[in-house]
Formats: structure tokens, sequence, C-alpha cells
């Protein structure tokens, strides 16, 4: 008999207001539940975000939708 490992859940809105605070939740090898907030974090300029021509080509062909916000 194998017994499930409880996972730890999320409600919805906590972790979106998590993330828009630059938070995020991280599981560790010993198996619990950490939020990281990094410092610095990483910002990526995103006039200077080159794709690559395979990248730049999927882009074109309408497969997918990209956006900012």
């Amino acid at each position: 008999m194998t017994m499930a490992a409880l996972v730890p859940t999320i409600p919805v809105d906590a972790l979106m207001e998590a993330y828009a605070e630059g938070r995020f939740p991280m599981c560790h090898p010993d198996g619990a539940l950490y939020w990281h907030d990094p410092d610095p974090r990483a910002v990526f300029q995103l006039d200077a975000v080159v794709p690559d021509a395979r990248t730049a080509r999927m882009l074109r062909s309408g497969r997918f939708r990209t956006s900012i916000d």
C-alpha cells in the first residue's frame, strides 16, 4: 500500500497577489514549500531582448499570440 504525499495548495488569489509583489513559491528538497522574494530581482529591458532566428520564425508564424502587459 502506498500513501500519496500531501501536496500544499495555495489559493489562486494569494498566488496572484504574491506574483504581483514579485514573490513566488518554491518547493525545497525537504519537501516544504517556501515563499521566495529575490533581491535583486531580474529585470529585462524588453527592447533589448532579441529572439534567435528559430524563435522569431515561430512568433511570425501566427501559431502563438504574444503580448506585453
